[in-house]
């Protein structure tokens, strides 16, 4: 199964690598609260809203409405950074997320950003949608392995 911890992980990985030939190449992802302080450059991935049920009797689907905020340098001087930023995120994701080599989702809606140049952050909404596969429990027996004496 595919965790929410998984999730962010694979968003982190995506972005970091994504930015690893730009003048972002260092900025690091803030894992406290965002109420809490924070040391400015950096990212931090929130999702706020997840739906998660039955698609059919062998999979379960999910739809992950997820925040991603990028705080920048200088909240003084920041719309040039947080302009950069939105144009590198709105083409890593182009090609979806990829969570594994076995496991990409796409971001069919589009990501929407919004810029807060008073605080100095940019935030970029997006909804995962997945469908993945529900493990068989191996100690329920089934029809085929059930053994009649």
């Amino acid at each position: 199964m595919i965790t929410l911890k998984v999730i962010s992980k694979a968003i982190a990985t995506q972005i970091k690598q994504g930015l690893i030939n730009t003048s972002y190449s260092t900025v690091d992802f803030s894992s406290t609260d965002i109420k809490e302080e924070i040391k400015r450059p950096c990212f931090y991935i929130d999702f706020f809203k997840n739906k998660t049920g039955k698609f059919n009797a062998s999979n379960k689907e999910r739809t992950l409405t997820t925040k991603l905020y990028y705080f920048a340098t200088n909240i003084r001087k920041c719309k040039l950074e947080l302009m950069e930023i939105q144009d590198l995120l709105e083409n890593m994701f182009l090609e979806g997320l990829k969570v594994n080599d076995n496991f990409i989702v796409n971001i069919d809606d589009g990501i929407e950003f919004d810029i807060d140049k008073q605080n100095g952050f940019l935030a970029a909404t997006f909804d995962l949608y997945t469908v993945e596969e529900i493990p068989e429990d191996e100690s329920i027996p089934y029809m085929d392995s059930l053994q009649i004496n």
